[in-house]
């Protein structure tokens, strides 16, 4: 915007707003990251993860050149994001179990790609959407949890023992989901995921 127009304006924060952010575009992401039904700190998380700002090993490598970068949960591949999510043995076993709790039957291991099938597939209610991405984003915060915990405790937990905490939350948080109604065709469902 040219000074001339600006002052023939008339000033309003709006269009302060408009002429300094304007520019910006919508990521497709966000409103996966932003899903109200997750849980804050694995929001964040996830955030980090789509922008590729995690402290893996192979990104702070590029500031310490002496640092290994191996992944600290298999040991037999670089740790970076797309390794750690879920190409690593360990994450990909999660996945697995995960996709098995849910019933999900999708093909892809990354983890843009599963939320993007969670949000379109037909036959899952809006409830269940909504549920899935964000067991999807507390697993990513989870096994960003057990990787801090190899680096710092010297210690990998479990699959099983992640999966339950994952199971745990997200329990707790669907009841939060269901005091706002559910649909009798996701009682079969809720049942199988409480068994």
């Amino acid at each position: 915007m040219d000074r001339a127009l600006f002052v023939a304006l008339r000033y309003s924060v709006q269009t302060g707003h408009s002429i300094l952010y304007d520019q910006q575009t919508k990521v497709q992401w966000s409103k996966y990251v932003w899903e109200r039904c997750t849980i804050p700190k694995h929001r964040y998380i996830l955030w980090l993860a789509m922008q590729q700002r995690l402290r893996t090993r192979v990104y702070l490598s590029r500031f310490w050149h002496e640092m290994d970068k191996l992944c600290l949960l298999c040991g037999d591949h670089n740790e970076d994001i797309s390794h750690l999510f879920f190409q690593c043995t360990y994450s990909n076993q999660c996945l697995k179990k995960m996709k098995d709790w849910l019933g999900c039957r999708a093909q892809t291991e990354d983890f843009y790609k599963l939320l993007q099938w969670f949000s379109k597939v037909k036959y899952f209610s809006k409830l269940r959407k909504k549920f899935c991405i964000a067991t999807v984003t507390a697993l990513v915060y989870h096994l960003w949890r057990v990787q801090n915990d190899a680096l710092w405790s010297c210690k990998i937990w479990q699959v099983n023992h992640t999966l339950e905490g994952i199971k745990t939350e997200m329990k707790m948080r669907l009841t939060v989901l269901l005091y706002k109604g559910k649909k009798d065709r996701d009682n079969d469902w809720i049942q199988k995921l409480y068994s």
